[in-house]
């Protein structure tokens, strides 16, 4: 599940291509205007990168659990 939560969180190309108004793009997309043709607003990109590693942290915490059980039952043989 949180592989599959990071996938989707993170699917820029499809969400570039469907994805119109500026208002509805998620925050990948949001993070590429940070970077300029010459430059790149450092400061303000790694604090949203920040923010936008949040919800895959919130939920790796939550399905901790699950994905300990799964890697221990795979190890075992």
């Amino acid at each position: 599940m949180t592989l599959t939560f990071n996938a989707a969180w993170e699917d820029f190309p499809t969400a570039l291509t469907m994805l119109n108004s500026p208002e509805h793009y998620t925050l990948p997309i949001g993070l590429q205007y940070f970077i300029g043709a010459h430059t790149v607003a450092y400061g303000p990109f790694f604090a949203a990168s920040v923010i936008a590693t949040i919800p895959t942290i919130i939920v790796f915490l939550i399905t901790l659990r699950w994905f300990r059980s799964g890697v221990s039952l795979g190890g075992i043989r």
